[in-house]
């Protein structure tokens, strides 16, 4: 298969898009039934997002975390809910699986909010470089292994307002539901042995 590919060429692809369900989570009784959905799947899709900062030496905590199943994606809204206990025991569950990209900063930013030992967590980034796949972010494996083009406008725009936008809401499900997706996909192409990474996974300790 390709290792790598262009910017022209992601470029001429079709936007990603999800058909699933966005749902926003702002209370602990939704936290609680959120919880109960994610814990079906035993692997979930992980992003967080962070109001940016364009004042120097000024940062902000961790405003939202985004975990996905195949057709629904959980959007935690940090600032208003915290981490709740139950919340931080699933990012602790050794049995589900949480897939992202360059996780150790996400992680970090949401041991900020309250301390908890994160398990189970795979890193897209380190399964591509193990297989010397050249791109390394999420928007050139979006395009290298779904054949999709990610957008990242909303990147850059304010996670803390009290209402999301409809583009941040698209993009923030986006990042978590494509990890999910990248990493069955290069399943599919061989690029590992699952039994191997989960259990490899399930032994590390991210910090």
């Amino acid at each position: 298969m390709k290792k790598t590919i262009s910017k022209e060429e992601i470029n001429a692809l079709p936007l990603a898009s999800f058909q699933g369900d966005i749902i926003t989570v702002n209370k602990p009784s939704e936290c609680v039934d959120a919880l109960e959905e994610l814990k079906k799947e035993t692997y979930i899709g992980f992003d967080t997002e962070t109001r940016p900062s364009f004042t120097k030496n000024k940062s902000y905590k961790v405003s939202l975390l985004q975990l996905s199943t195949p057709n629904k994606v959980f959007l935690f809204r940090l600032k208003s809910l915290g981490l709740p206990r139950n919340l931080s025991e699933l990012l602790n569950d050794p049995s589900h699986f949480k897939i992202g990209l360059a996780l150790n900063q996400d992680i970090k930013g949401l041991q900020e909010l309250s301390p908890f030992k994160a398990r189970s967590f795979i890193d897209l980034q380190t399964l591509a470089k193990n297989s010397n796949i050249e791109v390394l972010s999420l928007r050139g494996l979006c395009g290298l292994f779904l054949g999709t083009r990610l957008s990242k406008k909303a990147k850059l725009t304010n996670w803390e307002n009290k209402f999301l936008s409809k583009a941040q809401l698209r993009y923030a499900a986006l990042d978590a539901w494509v990890s999910r997706e990248i990493f069955f996909e290069m399943e599919k192409n061989q690029l590992f042995d699952l039994k191997a990474i989960t259990s490899l996974a399930k032994k590390e300790e991210q910090s």
